[in-house]
């Protein structure tokens, strides 16, 4: 059967956010670490992007996700993505998200 591709051969292959999904709300102030995120545009609102971001509560190994439509926070993992990109480092970092006015934002880990 050496002559049938394998799907990775056709369509690159891409990780799967798993984990059980959490309102943003319930990790406001919670040091946790990003594990993987995806901005796709959305299905729901034409001309706008959707978040969904996976982590892990520090000390913790189950993964959860949250999903939305905060610019702030996608705008944030673009900058992210791109100098983690240039140095050659994983898609991974500690934070903790907070409410700054009516805004979602990735801010810095308690414990540093």
């Amino acid at each position: 059967m050496s002559d049938i591709p394998d799907v990775t051969d056709i369509i690159p292959d891409f990780d799967v956010l798993d984990g059980d999904k959490v309102d943003i709300e319930k990790i406001f102030n919670v040091p946790i670490i990003v594990t993987g995120w995806i901005i796709a545009p959305s299905k729901k609102n034409k001309g706008e992007d959707y978040l969904r971001f996976q982590f892990v509560r520090e000390g913790e190994t189950e993964h959860f996700v949250c999903m939305g439509g905060s610019t702030v926070l996608m705008d944030q993992l673009r900058e992210i993505e791109a100098v983690l990109d240039e140095k050659k480092l994983p898609h991974k970092f500690r934070a903790v998200v907070r409410k700054v006015g009516r805004y979602h934002k990735f801010c810095r880990s308690e414990d540093k």
